[in-house]
């Protein structure tokens, strides 16, 4: 969902889904595993249909989704099979219902702007640890700890249901000017660069405002955004 918030005649357009910033701890046992491994990494539960606009003013359909895992935009291909999109840096950005992805050598997932500048997110994923679960539910470090991508791609298919993963969840949020994807973290330093003529870090000293929360982010960016 998004809401209209108008401030000083200030238009801002924000993705309300988003509550807070967060870093969330996922455990999955092994014979939950495949199935996390198969969805529970994407954005979506299935593959939805999208509005894909590129730079050069071509607009293209397809059912897609993001893998957060891979950091990579899927799409489903003419024979019924899962597909990455190979030429990302060709696309101006990517609409999903109402969402929004764009481009910067890294996907960016659209979570507020204003007529002059966007915040983005990106969701990220880290296996902590491997471990295996003994009697009565104790658990010891695994010997081996595999990557990501041999768990998805190699070893996937023939978990151990006596393993269970730990994941770190984490989402950072960037801000970039609307008229370039050049998205940098948002920052005070970086949201005084970008909006010059305001006294961000005043601000956030005076409101005691801490920019990893997500509240206290748009806060700032209603301040930064009014006339």
């Amino acid at each position: 969902m998004k809401t209209f918030i108008l401030s000083v005649c200030t238009l801002l357009l924000f993705n309300t889904t988003l509550i807070a910033q967060k870093s969330e701890t996922i455990r999955v046992k092994g014979a939950e595993a495949k199935l996390f491994f198969a969805r529970g990494h994407y954005k979506y539960p299935s593959f939805n249909r999208s509005r894909i606009y590129f730079k050069n003013g071509e607009p293209a359909s397809a059912r897609v989704n993001y893998d957060y895992f891979t950091d990579n935009m899927q799409y489903i291909g003419e024979k019924n099979d899962t597909l990455m999109i190979n030429n990302p840096a060709d696309i101006d950005y990517i609409s999903v219902g109402l969402d929004s992805f764009f481009y910067e050598t890294k996907w960016y997932e659209w979570v507020a702007s204003s007529a002059t500048a966007r915040i983005g997110q990106r969701v990220t994923y880290q296996l902590i640890s491997s471990d295996v679960v003994g009697a009565y539910g104790t658990s010891s470090p695994a010997i081996n700890v595999e990557s990501k991508s041999a768990l998805m791609y190699g070893s996937m298919l023939a978990l151990d249901e006596n393993k269970e993963f730990t994941f770190r969840k984490e989402t950072t949020y960037y801000v970039s000017a609307n008229d370039k994807n050049h998205f940098v973290l948002a920052n005070a330093k970086n949201m005084g660069k970008l909006f010059s003529k305001k006294n961000i870090s005043g601000y956030i000293s005076e409101k005691k405002l801490d920019l990893n929360k997500t509240d206290d982010l748009m806060d700032v960016f209603v301040f930064a955004n009014k006339p």
